[in-house]
């Protein structure tokens, strides 16, 4: 979906919120961080200036665990 709007769907990451079950936690170029999955959204590509990288795979399942959850029930 992502490859063919002219948005993308985002899951923020902060270092200064507080900890939750539906926020799992990540390190990202060495900052340590809550992904906040009650604030997933979509923002246009223009918005966005560069890919800043990846994460890793337990992160992502962790991201994605909760996005199921959320839309599962």
């Amino acid at each position: 979906m992502n490859a063919h709007l002219g948005t993308v769907i985002i899951m923020p990451m902060t270092s200064g919120s507080h900890a939750a079950r539906f926020r799992p936690t990540s390190t990202f170029r060495g900052i340590e961080g809550l992904l906040l999955g009650d604030q997933v959204r979509s923002v246009s590509k223009l918005w966005l200036r560069k890919r800043l990288g990846t994460l890793d795979e337990a992160t992502l399942k962790a991201a994605l665990a909760i996005l199921r959850e959320m839309f599962e029930d």
